[in-house]
């Protein structure tokens, strides 16, 4: 009983613990006429004399984050042309907006301003001539600026715009690909990238391509819960790239979620060789190790995420919770003291366990 309690409170923590935040640094995303409509206060950017001199223009898209009374605490550039971001940045900074609200209790927001600087002589500003050249490239520059801000409807657009111009633009594919997985169309992301594999083109598709295509294969097979293909296509994709980390966590997640627990573990200790400093790792393959049965291990493990984050809240907890299921119950104890520190209520969970 102790142990079936153990796998599942490891494993509903750590197989969610790629990219995810906690309720506290959760930041509500609006969409740029949301912010429009909520600014109470709005400043417009100054037209650098150096711009203007070298005849650069266009429009500035700035990623803010706005605290909960409404100020802007970070702003960061995410397109734009490099002599006009600096004023943009400047403008966006000393906007002011309505506090929002969520649950009744003030949160942060973020989104995206945009800053337009155009030129008054009638002559083409570098992007439009950018766009001259090479319309495709300038559809995924954009789509790429909707795709980082969480338009997904806009990115998903430019991206498809980008593929008609030029069909065997195979980047543009991934891209639209990656922003369907974004917007939770998973099928549809499986879709466009396993097509664009099938592509013929006149020159052969280098292993940037092909690496991203299998990876966004992977990826929405992975949330398809097919996880045998998934696991095919980020094997193939980590023989091409055997020191990318976040290929092989993920190779590691479907193995285990595959059932492959076994093959999971050297996956595991390779993403451990890559980043010997994420706590993360040992936290996991100690759930694996858990599953198998080897509670020494899993209690080495443990030890081990702990004393690379010795914050690690759910590591302690599980280190408590093995050290139960093995009748050691002073260490038992000692870890429920360490995590009522740090998390009350996971303390009281093992604390009730100790006491069965």
């Amino acid at each position: 009983m102790k142990l079936t309690i153990v796998v599942s409170l490891l494993f509903s923590i750590s197989l969610a613990q790629a990219g995810k935040k906690s309720d506290a640094e959760i930041v509500v995303r609006k969409s740029e006429g949301e912010l429009e409509r909520e600014a109470i206060k709005k400043v417009e950017s100054n037209f650098p004399p150096i711009a203007k001199a070298a005849r650069a223009s266009g429009a500035v898209k700035v990623e803010v984050t706005i605290d909960e009374v409404g100020k802007v605490v970070s702003a960061r550039a995410v397109s734009g042309h490099p002599l006009l971001r600096d004023s943009a940045l400047a403008a966006a900074r000393q906007w002011k907006f309505k506090p929002t609200m969520v649950s009744g209790k003030p949160a942060k927001v973020g989104g995206i301003l945009t800053f337009n600087f155009v030129l008054d002589d009638g002559k083409k500003s570098e992007a439009e001539e950018r766009e001259n050249l090479d319309p495709s490239q300038a559809r995924l520059d954009r789509g790429t600026a909707f795709l980082k801000s969480n338009r997904y409807d806009e990115a998903i657009a430019e991206f498809r715009e980008a593929i008609r111009i030029k069909p065997d633009n195979l980047f543009a594919h991934y891209k639209l690909g990656l922003a369907y997985i974004e917007a939770s169309r998973y099928s549809e992301g499986e879709s466009t990238c396993e097509g664009a594999l099938k592509i013929a083109r006149e020159e052969p598709r280098d292993e940037f391509d092909l690496s991203n295509l299998l990876v966004c294969v992977g990826e929405a097979k992975y949330r398809l819960g097919k996880y045998d293909e998934a696991v095919n296509a980020f094997k193939q994709v980590a023989e091409m790239t055997p020191e990318a980390f976040d290929v092989h966590i993920r190779l590691a997640h479907a193995l285990i979620l595959k059932g492959s627990n076994e093959e999971a573990i050297p996956a595991l200790k390779k993403c451990l060789a890559l980043e010997p400093k994420n706590a993360n790792v040992p936290y996991i393959l100690a759930g694996v190790y858990l599953i198998q049965g080897r509670l020494d291990d899993v209690v080495t493990n443990l030890k081990s995420a702990i004393n690379l984050n010795p914050d690690f809240a759910e590591a302690h907890f599980g280190l408590g919770m093995a050290y139960s299921a093995i009748g050691d119950k002073q260490a038992a104890v000692k870890e429920y003291r360490t995590l009522k520190k740090l998390a009350p209520q996971l303390a009281q969970q093992l604390l009730s366990n100790i006491n069965q």
